[in-house]
């Protein structure tokens, strides 16, 4: 059992922990709050930029270095310089074949010589040739013709007016043409359907502008494509069809429009000298297959005349009737039989008073 007196000590001291904490709690509750005249926190200062190095700046700070580093800068320098130079010239270089490629291209999307100028497949301008032996070539079917643009309505254009056919001297969009019958003025729209058996009635025709569009087409052959030489020989198939094959114009005519359509810009040579078997076949039809009704046919909806008369020949002995299309009759003439000649007919004939 300890003694008395460290019992009241041990008391003494429970007391003084328990006043310690109350005095603290009591402190802390009525602690003021801070004032609001306190000085606010400022932020540091951001450092002051110090000022761009001037060139004499850097002049004193590379005449400090050492002589192997002024050295060394001087070498790098002289390399960037060099390095610049061969730029500057690469550039310049570069920019010179641009433009001649710009202008190769050019030349090749327009057309290869103004119409006004330059020089033609024989070296010479052909516009002075023109005026002098193709006068009445207007400058608008010329710029057409040159860049492939020409309708085929418009090739009558390449001939005279006094040499063009009936009704087609003036026969332009846009113009004025005069019936040589009536007398009348007409107008044709622009719209207006191209009859070209009007154009070209006969193959004379055609030929007549197919040779004057042969020489314009040689003239401004700039590049000797041998387009001209190639023209020819496609003249040369379209007559021999026409005077050779019999071949009706009117088939030959269709095949010489839809080659035109099909090829005036072309400069290969073989699409005007190799047969389009594809025309060929959609438009060429040969003279015995023609579709054109002749002129002893009936009218449509009328039944032809029946033929009465006996066929002269059947009848007459040594001699017969061989062609299958015999329109006479082929009836006995004595007796009116078909089963036998009037030479070999039993029927006696009544003599003659």
């Amino acid at each position: 059992m300890a003694p008395p007196r460290t019992r009241k000590a041990s008391a003494k001291a429970k007391a003084a922990e328990t006043t310690k904490r109350t005095t603290i709690t009591k402190a802390k509750t009525t602690r003021k709050p801070p004032s609001s005249s306190r000085a606010p926190i400022t932020s540091p200062r951001e450092p002051t930029p110090s000022p761009p190095p001037t060139l004499e700046n850097l002049n004193d700070t590379v005449n400090s270095l050492s002589a192997d580093t002024q050295d060394c800068i001087e070498q790098l320098r002289e390399s960037i310089t060099h390095v610049a130079e061969e730029t500057n010239s690469s550039i310049a270089s570069i920019n010179d074949r641009l433009e001649a490629l710009t202008a190769a291209l050019s030349a090749n999307l327009q057309p290869k010589l103004t119409l006004n100028g330059g020089t033609g497949a024989n070296g010479k301008n052909p516009l002075p040739f023109l005026q002098s032996h193709l006068p009445w070539i207007d400058q608008s079917t010329l710029t057409n013709l040159v860049s492939g643009k020409m309708e085929v309505k418009d090739l009558l254009r390449l001939i005279p007016a006094e040499d063009r056919p009936r009704g087609r001297t003036t026969a332009i969009p846009g113009s004025i043409s005069f019936d040589s019958q009536t007398g009348l003025k007409w107008v044709p729209p622009d719209d207006a359907p191209t009859t070209f058996d009007k154009d070209f009635p006969d193959f004379n025709t055609c030929l007549y502008t197919l040779t004057v569009y042969l020489a314009v087409r040689t003239l401004y052959d700039v590049d000797n494509t041998g387009i001209g030489p190639a023209i020819a020989l496609y003249i040369k198939q379209l007559t021999r069809w026409v005077l050779i094959d019999k071949f009706s114009w009117h088939h030959v005519r269709a095949y010489f429009v839809s080659h035109f359509r099909k090829y005036q810009t072309s400069t290969d040579p073989l699409s005007w000298i190799n047969i389009d078997i594809q025309l060929f076949t959609a438009h060429i039809r040969p003279s015995g297959t023609s579709n054109i009704p002749s002129s002893t046919s009936c009218p449509p909806g009328k039944k032809p005349p029946k033929e009465t008369a006996i066929c002269i020949n059947w009848n007459t002995q040594g001699k017969g009737c061989n062609w299958g299309q015999c329109a006479r009759l082929h009836h006995c003439s004595t007796c009116g039989s078909t089963e036998h000649p009037s030479y070999k007919c039993k029927t006696k004939q009544e003599p003659k008073s």
